[in-house]
């Protein structure tokens, strides 16, 4: 009897294991505009968006977006000064991404940041919603293209919003 119990326990165990995974959940992410800096993109999602998720919309019970809301993060994107940020976004726009790193270095790291924590998030079993302001909305469209290209059948696509 031990043995089928044990048995049972190793046959039923990946089951168990995911049992944190609830797709009910949702990420949301603040993914910032031109120049920006990041000490302001974290005040937006923390101290701004945050609080107003939790009163807007649960009547200012925390228990409540808890249930449905699994944390509140930010998508930040570098900054160097606002010239060089409105002539990436003007590349962005058109396509021309290859072009942006000429004008923002980092603009390769920041967008592989912001793909791979919302893969995170999504293979977690949590939708990503991104708030975003500006060229964030640019920075959303080419994780969106990413997260096509890196997931077989483009399945993730689907939980990013």
């Amino acid at each position: 009897m031990k043995k089928l119990i044990l048995f049972l326990i190793i046959l039923l165990y990946p089951i168990f294991s995911f049992a944190s995974i609830d797709e009910r959940k949702t990420d949301i992410c603040f993914a910032n505009g031109i120049d920006t800096e990041k000490a302001d993109v974290k005040y937006n999602a923390e101290e701004i968006l945050a609080p107003a998720i939790q009163t807007e919309l649960y009547g200012g019970s925390e228990t409540e977006m808890k249930k449905h809301i699994s944390k509140v993060s930010y998508a930040y994107n570098s900054t160097n000064s606002l010239i060089s940020d409105g002539i990436e976004t003007i590349y962005q726009k058109f396509g021309w991404v290859g072009l942006s790193d000429l004008f923002n270095a980092s603009h390769g790291t920041d967008l592989k940041i912001q793909v791979t924590a919302y893969q995170n998030s999504i293979k977690s079993g949590h939708k990503v919603l991104v708030v975003a302001h500006s060229q964030g909305n640019l920075f959303t469209k080419e994780a969106y293209v990413e997260l096509g290209k890196q997931s077989k059948g483009a399945w993730m696509q689907n939980y990013l919003m």
